[in-house]
């Protein structure tokens, strides 16, 4: 693994287990609730937090096994986010990385905005998803561990959010499951735009062709330029 994703896999969990080593001294800090994304923290212009939330995962030495899945998860998106360094460079990995926290939020905020409903979330699902459904362009047949069982990655995305959705009816809190929902809608789109090819979903095959040809709209704007006829030259606005 290089040792750029290790850094910050090691800062993610010192900084996790911070409150439960605050309270075996006796020391109140909220870490959790301050880097988490937040309506809160976002009314208090704390903005930071768009990028500090998928770097956090619950772990409490005092709780049960399943304390462990938020470790699991960060080393499942270290590996990935491995992989994406290794095809693309420490400079697109940054991108992908803030990319996937802001799509999360607008998404996050906007569900605020229309439905007042007030929000805090942390964890590294939606980079996870994101990072999946990214990678699943460049390798559709790639497995994964869910729990000690290979799985392939399309068949794990469709288990994982079937998860999510369950756990958000039976808590009544469905901020988790929005957000992971956003997190793999941008890690789709972004295969497509950068990749410029279909994904591994034969289902989707009509929805990305009406994809590309707005890609291919807006792109045709961008590229628009005034030429002098009789010179030839690009007239400058």
């Amino acid at each position: 693994m290089h040792k750029y994703i290790q850094r910050i896999l090691i800062a993610s969990i010192v900084v996790s287990l911070l409150p439960t080593l605050m309270r075996a001294f006796h020391i109140h800090a909220p870490v959790l609730e301050w880097l988490s994304l937040s309506s809160n923290g976002i009314r208090d212009w704390k903005l930071f937090q768009i990028f500090t939330f998928p770097l956090l995962f619950s772990f409490d030495i005092r709780m049960d096994a399943f304390a462990l899945l938020g470790p699991l998860f960060m080393i499942f998106v270290a590996r990935l986010a491995n992989f994406f360094l290794e095809m693309s460079g420490a400079k697109n990995l940054f991108k992908f990385y803030l990319g996937s926290s802001l799509f999360t939020f607008l998404v996050l905020f906007q569900l605020h905005l229309f439905t007042k409903a007030e929000f805090i979330y942390f964890g590294p699902q939606p980079l996870f998803y994101a990072l999946i459904a990214y990678t699943l362009f460049v390798l559709p047949e790639m497995e994964l561990l869910f729990f000690i069982f290979p799985m392939k990655g399309r068949t794990f995305i469709w288990i994982g959010l079937l998860l999510q959705l369950l756990f958000s009816i039976e808590s009544s809190q469905y901020t988790p499951f929005i957000a992971t929902m956003s997190g793999l809608a941008y890690g789709y789109l972004y295969g497509l735009k950068t990749l410029k090819r279909h994904s591994p979903f034969l289902w989707a095959t009509k929805l990305e062709k009406g994809i590309f040809k707005i890609f291919d709209f807006f792109r045709a704007r961008q590229k628009c330029v005034i030429v002098d006829f009789k010179t030839g030259r690009q007239i400058l606005k």
